[in-house]
């Protein structure tokens, strides 16, 4: 079994599914996400103080649980006792591969105390076709991967898409784009950063036959999820799973 046996266009739930005021990245908001029609689980990976992964997108629970501190400065049960106060429980690593057995994430490393954590965890219970591990940061995607006993699928970093965005702007060899994914079966890009537009049909034709798959986020509009597919995007990252699968499927 391979990370991608879904269909395409991929439909991954950034943070899992939101909808009726659930708490993101908690296993209430992926259960509804799944339920809802999506194929992949889109989270974020921190760790706490103790070593233990956890499922967070912000650096502190000022957002959600109204905590100022560093989750990476306080203990597990430290960062469980400020959700549970909040009303919601963080979810573990480990507890979204327990609760959720037959579901397939989507790691974003979002800091280096996250790296050798997630890597010990996968390793432990040999998840290595269920995870796609991925990171805004090279050093953090490299740290990860070179702790990991297999391969797993990787999306390349911002760096490495920002490269391949050049190398195809100046039609530059393809064992030169190559490289530059060194690795990466799919970049999980947004359509623009600045003066960059990945949505860039030569550029996605280009990955596509080097076996790279080309994901947009955070896509929450029909039309422009239909027009992201139509140039050739493999997956959509989206906030609203309910509009993008009736959209798509």
């Amino acid at each position: 079994m391979s990370y991608f046996d879904s269909a395409t266009p991929r439909i991954f739930a950034h943070r899992g599914s939101t909808g009726e005021h659930r708490i993101e990245n908690t296993i209430a908001a992926f259960r509804e996400a799944l339920a809802l029609g999506a194929d992949y689980i889109e989270t974020d990976v921190r760790a706490t103080k103790d070593g233990i992964a956890i499922l967070l997108h912000d650096g502190n629970l000022l957002r959600l649980g109204g905590s100022k501190e560093d989750v990476a400065d306080l203990d597990f049960e430290e960062v469980q006792r400020i959700c549970r106060a909040a009303n919601f429980e963080v979810a573990t690593l480990r507890d979204a591969f327990t609760e959720l057995p037959d579901a397939k994430f989507n790691l974003d490393i979002k800091h280096e105390a996250a790296c050798e954590p997630t890597a010990e965890f996968i390793n432990e219970v040999e998840g290595f076709n269920r995870v796609l591990v991925s990171s805004f940061s090279s050093r953090r995607s490299r740290a990860t991967h070179n702790l990991l006993r297999q391969k797993v699928a990787k999306s390349g970093s911002a760096q490495t898409a920002i490269l391949c965005w050049l190398i195809c702007k100046l039609n530059l060899p393809t064992a030169w784009l190559s490289a530059a994914l060194d690795g990466s079966i799919a970049l999980q890009v947004p359509v623009k950063q600045a003066f960059i537009n990945f949505a860039d049909e030569r550029m996605i034709l280009r990955l596509r036959k080097l076996g790279v798959e080309t994901h947009f986020w955070v896509i929450n509009s029909a039309e422009q999820a239909k027009k992201l597919v139509s140039i050739g995007a493999a997956g959509i990252v989206t906030d609203d799973v309910k509009l993008i699968v009736a959209t798509l499927r």
